[in-house]
């Protein structure tokens, strides 16, 4: 089995780098990433350990969305709406979760899903990064503050946890948006 071949995106980004990263964070749990056969052992803890943080990241972030995701989900469908011509405007209307759903699934059937798996992998990494970028600030001002590069290296991390929330922020509604256009485009 030809296992790099069968690591996705989405498990390469929101499983195996933030469980690297809590790793390194807790000092690779007393193994030597310098050593091939530790290293190794420590890519493998990588995914399991990122699945559960991923889960609880996940969990954590659905009671935010309940309150930001059918305004988004409102907005990009009538931003979408208003890019088709007068004549072929739909009428106005509240949509919902299940809209989107429906929408969703149409465009999958259909097989339009274009990019949307990627940018949902981009969406799901910058979600998940913003509290390890936060924990390694952290870690890099008590482990590492000796160091000539630690203040740079917390500027950068805070600057990168700033705007992963807009990226983050921009990208869900991408998302929303493609799905939209895709599903005006299969009705058409």
């Amino acid at each position: 089995m030809n296992i790099p071949s069968q690591i996705s995106l989405y498990d390469l980004l929101t499983m195996i780098v933030p469980g690297f990263v809590i790793l390194w964070i807790i000092g690779f749990c007393g193994l030597n990433p310098d050593i091939p056969l530790e290293c190794a052992f420590i890519i493998i803890l990588s995914y399991p350990l990122g699945m559960i943080y991923h889960r609880i990241i996940e969990q954590m972030f659905n009671w935010s969305k309940k309150m930001w995701e059918p305004c988004m989900l409102q907005h990009s469908w009538e931003e979408e709406n208003n890019k088709l011509n007068e004549a072929k405007k739909k009428t106005p209307r509240k949509i919902s979760k299940k809209d989107y759903c429906e929408a969703y699934y149409k465009i999958t059937q259909a097989n339009c899903l274009m990019n949307i798996p990627i940018l949902e992998a981009q969406e799901a990494f910058l979600r998940n990064s913003l509290v390890l970028m936060l924990i390694s600030i952290g870690k890099v001002c008590c482990c590492y503050k000796n160091e000539s590069w630690h203040c740079n290296l917390v500027i950068l991390l805070l600057v990168l946890s700033v705007t992963a929330v807009f990226a983050w922020i921009f990208t869900q509604k991408k998302i929303f948006s493609l799905v939209w256009e895709g599903d005006n485009n299969i009705q058409q």
